[in-house]
């Protein structure tokens, strides 16, 4: 019984900690698919977001979360613009999510991330300033690739 349970039982560790270094890994590197993003508060805010780029412009696209501090958006930008202004009112008075004053606890593990040979912009699985209420209760969470 005992053999039977460590032929079945240690495959399935390794598979599981495969899978766990491959999320991490996927974090950390520009040269695969993008990823679907939700983002969701208590308060009732909630979307979904591409973010980074496909296998056809990743060279040129990184899209990613950025708070307008005038008109209190959550807005998608790309992170290889020289200037960012907001969608919604022309601002240019914006911060990406990957800043530290909008997350208030300071995980280590990566929801998404997207490395650039300038700057490597990542979302962590904490809690961020909700565009809606204020509060840093919003959770970023992966729910898929794109291409």
């Amino acid at each position: 019984m005992r053999n039977i349970l460590s032929f079945v039982l240690l495959p399935l560790i390794v598979v599981m900690v495969m899978m766990s270094v491959h999320v991490d890994l996927l974090a950390h590197n520009h040269d695969i698919t993008g990823n679907i993003v939700s983002a969701k508060c208590d308060c009732g805010f909630k979307t979904s977001m591409a973010l980074g780029g496909g296998k056809m412009n990743f060279e040129t696209v990184c899209i990613f979360p950025f708070y307008c501090k005038d008109c209190s958006s959550l807005i998608e930008l790309n992170t290889f613009n020289e200037k960012y202004f907001c969608e919604k009112c022309n601002s240019e008075n914006v911060m990406c999510y990957d800043n530290d004053s909008l997350r208030a606890h300071k995980s280590d593990i990566s929801v998404f991330g997207w490395n650039l040979d300038r700057k490597s912009y990542v979302l962590k699985d904490d809690f961020y300033l909700c565009p809606q209420c204020k509060e840093f209760k919003l959770k970023f969470k992966s729910i898929g690739f794109f291409d």
